[in-house]
């Protein structure tokens, strides 16, 4: 096998036993019926997909995020009260972005 030669090789031998049959005029016709293939179980899809279900929980964390510092906005402005380190203004601009952002993913599309 390895190392020999291809002219050293042992032709194929013919079996001398077989029968050769030859056709009379009528050549009967096989019909192979196809083996039924086993059903395959399918699941129900899904009511809600991962993908809005993580869609819709970030949507409303985010939207807390935004309800929160509005009303923190709202009540030093309406209470006049002075804040030297306030950056909730640039937070909720922050997160307005996250939020079009995350309304506007669809599934499968990449960024």
């Amino acid at each position: 096998m390895f190392g020999t030669r291809l002219s050293a090789q042992a032709s194929p031998q013919v079996d001398s036993g077989s029968i050769k049959v030859q056709a009379a005029g009528n050549i009967p016709v096989v019909i192979v019926q196809p083996t039924p293939m086993p059903q395959i179980a399918t699941h129900p899809a899904p009511a809600i997909s991962p993908f809005d279900l993580t869609r819709t929980v970030s949507l409303v964390i985010l939207g807390i995020f935004t309800i929160v510092l509005a009303a923190d906005i709202f009540l030093v402005n309406r209470k006049s009260i002075v804040r030297w380190t306030s950056k909730s203004l640039a937070h909720l601009i922050f997160i307005a972005i996250l939020i079009i952002a995350a309304a506007a993913i669809i599934r499968g599309q990449i960024l």
